[in-house]
């Protein structure tokens, strides 16, 4: 579960503390139209001041939107402690964004003393008014006890509240709770749903979980066509696991049809990110033939690459197979390939031809 603060258009990762995501910060900003418009030209330092003289006078969403800008760097140099007293004097007169941003801010420790417990008072302030975010974060302190005593049952609560009202991680952990049992009965078909909303919303990670799901019949009717239909968009967008599956399904012809040359295409994709697995198999392709050239050397040097898959015990069988491909080879072929592979690993995989 990530710990995430999202302040304008983007977000920032703060920690990890298990396998789905975790809180978050308001991504908008707010003020009289100029600001807005020089904002939204780019015009950081025109905005700033606009907004910081409306703020010095009184304005709260201006003081909520210099606070923004400040732990952003934007328009003027990022300054945790300034970003948090702006959110502090537009948190005292009650505006969400500002105090879900301030609590975030004594969740991690920036710009203030780290105090989780006046982080949820913040956070269930801003959750009061309705701010996703905020009941999302809620949910991330009673799931991991901190600020609040652990309690998955209202951290259940909080992000089926948050989920509903489209937030991505919410649904994320909902989904990770509803599968696992934690704060409410297991529930596969809530968890697929909710993986349905997350996926609906391009995230990759959700698109592979539901894949998955549909590959084992998990919650959905089984249908390995649909299942290898979400893997694909979660492999195009870049996740390693969804392109390694949809390289074994694509060679086996599960769920599309059987295409050599499209797995050794996938397995190639995961084993650039460093996916061990994708390593070996490419490996085997180039041993075989299989979709790519008969090449012993790019053969062993994928197979070198894979030495975190190949030194397990349980796949002695593999590194065996490793070593009979290098035993038919010449001294020559086996230095080219070694030296290949030193150079895609120092190179991080960016020099793997």
């Amino acid at each position: 579960m990530k710990f995430r603060t999202v302040m304008l258009a983007g977000v920032m990762v703060a920690l990890l503390i298990a396998a789905s995501p975790g809180p978050a910060m308001a991504q908008s900003v707010d003020s009289t139209f100029a600001g807005l418009e020089a904002y939204e030209r780019g015009e950081f330092a025109t905005a700033a001041a606009i907004w910081t003289e409306e703020a010095e006078a009184g304005d709260v969403d201006a003081a909520y939107s210099v606070g923004v800008l400040h732990a952003l760097g934007q328009g003027i140099p990022r300054n945790d402690v300034e970003a948090a007293r702006w959110f502090r004097f537009a948190a005292d007169k009650g505006h969400a964004d500002a105090l879900n941003n301030l609590g975030n801010y004594y969740f991690e420790g920036r710009g203030v003393a780290r105090d989780e417990v006046e982080a949820v008072r913040l956070f269930r302030l801003a959750a009061d008014q309705g701010r996703a975010d905020a009941r999302h974060n809620l949910g991330f302190a009673y799931a991991s006890g901190r600020g609040v005593a652990r309690d998955d049952a209202e951290a259940v609560r909080w992000f089926r509240l948050a989920a509903a009202q489209g937030h991505l991680d919410s649904q994320m952990n909902l989904a990770t709770f509803l599968t696992a049992g934690r704060g409410a009965a297991p529930d596969d078909v809530e968890a697929a749903h909710w993986l349905q909303r997350a996926a609906e919303q391009g995230d990759a990670a959700a698109e592979y979980r539901l894949g998955l799901y549909y590959l084992e019949g998990r919650g959905v009717t089984r249908d390995a066509v649909e299942g290898a239909r979400w893997l694909r968009l979660a492999a195009d967008g870049g996740h390693v696991g969804a392109q390694y599956t949809l390289g074994v399904m694509t060679l086996e012809g599960f769920g599309t049809g059987p295409d050599a040359a499209g797995a050794a295409r996938w397995f190639r994709a995961a084993a650039i990110h460093g996916d061990a697995r994708a390593q070996f198999n490419l490996g085997l392709m180039y041993v075989r033939g299989l979709g790519v050239e008969d090449d012993p050397v790019r053969a062993l040097m994928w197979m070198r690459l894979a030495d975190s898959f190949l030194s397990e015990t349980a796949n002695q069988d593999a590194a065996e197979t490793r070593d009979i491909v290098a035993a038919a080879m010449t001294a020559d072929q086996i230095t080219r390939a070694e030296e290949m592979a030193g150079r895609c690993r120092t190179s991080g995989f960016q020099d793997c031809d």
